[in-house]
């Protein structure tokens, strides 16, 4: 887990579930691809988290050829 982080940026292309945060202290980060709606959740909870400057806390697991995945996030 990484806790009281920032989401400083954010990036999606027209491509399945190609979606990447970039977290503060951490850099670029994938969001999970597993399906659909566990990539687009991610999204819209990652999205509201910069709109609003909220605190996250996000559980990365993963590494795939150099990728970290996003698996959890809680805004607070």
């Amino acid at each position: 887990w990484e806790n009281g982080k920032r989401v400083i940026g954010l990036w999606a292309i027209n491509e399945n579930r190609n979606v990447w945060a970039y977290i503060q202290d951490l850099g670029w980060r994938k969001l999970a691809n597993d399906s659909d709606n566990i990539t687009i959740n991610l999204l819209k909870q990652l999205a509201h988290a910069k709109a609003t400057s909220r605190n996250i806390n996000i559980y990365e697991d993963g590494i795939e050829g150099g990728t970290i995945y996003i698996k959890q996030v809680y805004v607070w």
